[in-house]
């Protein structure tokens, strides 16, 4: 089956609403502890990837991550990790209160 380009643009509209719609429900919901363990999941929905991209993301910066203490493995990922990630990785925190 192929699509046309009206099919094609219309999937991609979709997706891109589908996208902010998540990405507006995490910021109305969600508010940043700047003191809470976050799991690579939440971090990733923050990101707007899915878990297999931030995953290989993470494993680029594997290096940086054991210099600091913490494996690709770790289930939670401590305040200070967080705060690297999101600053190489330009992840917008939703806000403290």
């Amino acid at each position: 089956m192929t699509l046309s380009h009206e099919d094609t643009s219309s999937l991609k509209y979709l997706h891109n609403y589908l996208n902010y719609s998540n990405l507006h429900h995490i910021f109305t919901t969600m508010k940043y502890d700047p003191l809470r363990f976050y799991s690579k999941s939440e971090l990733a929905q923050l990101a707007g990837v899915s878990y297999s991209t931030f995953y290989r993301f993470l494993k680029t910066r594997q290096s940086v991550l054991e210099t600091i203490g913490i494996t690709l493995y770790a289930k939670k990922l401590p305040p200070h990790v967080v705060k690297y990630l999101c600053e190489e990785y330009c992840i917008d925190l939703p806000p403290t209160d």
